[in-house]
């Protein structure tokens, strides 16, 4: 078994006459040009035409890119067979057939499928983010690639041990990569960077990995909204040193165009000197700026995104759903005594079905305005302080432009919480904006039980 680190989650994995790459992003912007990569891919797309399969962990871009997709030359993906997850939405399927792979597999959760007739590659989804696994056997030796999904508890671990035992190699992720904390809380993303890396530790130990390679990582935020994101980022070398202490298994810390076959010895130090470079360089690399969009455009973009939401769901049950959360986001906004009467008067709002607005100051506009998936955008004459997040226009419009606009905000970080503790029903709207883009809408079966569980944002 041979491995060809691409960049960030790719990587080329080869064994009897496979040669399978996983979530090829090889350049160019992800989340609303949010995040780079932090290194130069090596591999050329001429490469392509060695390729035989190709595995997609999940729709993010950073793991599914279209861009990167589009570049392939179309006579290498005629002799490329692409696996998948199967999903409610079909989205990705449908995409790679329409870019004329050789065959595109939709796979079962724990279906194992033959590569070769030696080499198996099984996958498994992460309920409720939408994210997978993989299990790869080959007669050298096993590999999980858990990429980010949020396998953060032992017992997460354990679960997933029982299904797969002890692997040879362990892939995954090191580093945080979305939002976690205004540009003034920078104690609270340091720690966030090291519960991520004792959790790689933990996850190396559990599966008793022989070699661990850490990656999906390889990122900067490149936009001037989100750039402050880049000071919680640890030292490359305080990522090798923490491993090598902490585990037995042997690190490989690699390289774009690094390639090493399982059972010899790996020295990383020459990537963590070029990863240091890179990572020393990111202070003096030209930032993405943002367009002004107009309040006219943002309002009717709103509108249109409301649609989209009511279009499987009906507003009496949104209304019940979002009417469960009224109480937690008044009493977020408020921290005087609540007395009966700011319980009758909650009560009654919940009797009627009241949606809680979402308060956003945009900050380039220098407005503030109201938002619910019932009556969109309207402006308010609440002042910045009173809102609960701040946000540029651009960033807002297009996390109403897309469904899974939303989570990409999350992700790349182009907001400031104004609130102290919370970020107010924003972000709740947009979670069932995310439900309804994986094709999982509130149903009435759903709606008391799993999807509360899931929607609720408690705090952060």
């Amino acid at each position: 078994m041979k491995i060809e680190f691409v960049n960030h989650a790719s990587f080329i994995i080869e064994s009897e006459g496979v040669r399978l790459i996983t979530d090829p992003w090889l350049g160019g912007t992800s989340f609303d040009n949010g995040w780079r990569l932090l290194s130069k891919t090596a591999l050329p797309y001429e490469a392509w035409h060695s390729i035989t399969h190709l595995w997609f962990s999940h729709e993010h871009p950073d793991h599914f890119s279209p861009f990167c997709i589009r570049k392939i030359p179309e006579e290498a993906r005629k002799n490329i067979t692409v696996y998948f997850q199967e999903t409610g939405d079909r989205k990705v399927v449908e995409y790679c057939k329409k870019m004329k792979f050789k065959d595109v597999i939709e796979m079962p959760r724990g279906k194992t499928y033959q590569l070769a007739p030696n080499v198996e590659i099984m996958c498994y989804d992460w309920v409720g983010f939408d994210d997978s696994w993989c299990y790869i056997k080959t007669p050298q030796g096993t590999l999980l690639n858990l990429n980010d999904c949020t396998v953060n508890t032992i017992d997460e671990m354990k679960y997933i041990k029982d299904i797969v035992g002890e692997v040879d190699v362990l892939c995954t992720q090191f580093s945080i990569s979305a939002w976690d904390g205004n540009i003034d809380e920078l104690d609270r993303r340091l720690d966030g960077s090291r519960i991520m890396l004792e959790r790689t530790v933990n996850q190396t130990n559990i599966f008793k990995a022989k070699y661990v390679i850490p990656f999906a990582s390889y990122i900067w935020f490149c936009h001037e909204e989100n750039s402050y994101m880049n000071q919680a980022f640890l030292p490359i070398e305080e990522i090798a040193s923490t491993l090598q202490e902490k585990t037995e298994a042997q690190l490989l810390m690699m390289y774009p165009g690094d390639t090493w076959t399982i059972g010899e010895t790996f020295d990383h130090t020459p990537a963590l000197a070029r990863y240091k470079e890179d990572q020393d360089s990111i202070s003096t690399r030209p930032l993405f700026k943002a367009d002004k969009v107009a309040e006219d455009e943002l309002i009717r973009e709103s509108h249109a995104y409301c649609r989209k939401i009511a279009k499987d769901a009906s507003p009496s049950k949104l209304r019940m759903h979002l009417a469960k959360k009224l109480v937690h986001y008044r009493r977020q906004r408020d921290d005087s005594h609540w007395g009966l009467g700011k319980r009758l008067d909650a009560l009654l709002a919940m009797m009627t079905l009241q949606c809680e607005p979402a308060r956003i100051h945009v900050t380039d506009l220098n407005k503030s305005y109201l938002f619910d998936i019932f009556q969109g955008l309207r402006s308010t004459s609440l002042t910045e302080d009173e809102c609960d997040v701040a946000v540029g226009s651009q960033a807002l419009f297009y996390s109403f432009k897309f469904l899974w606009g939303g989570e990409t905000l999350h992700i790349n970080g182009r907001f400031r919480r104004i609130l102290a503790n919370d970020r107010g029903p924003l972000f709740h709207f947009y979670s069932l904006a995310g439900e309804q883009n994986a094709g999982k809408p509130v149903t009435w079966k759903t709606l008391p039980g799993d999807l509360k569980k899931k929607l609720g944002l408690g705090s952060s």
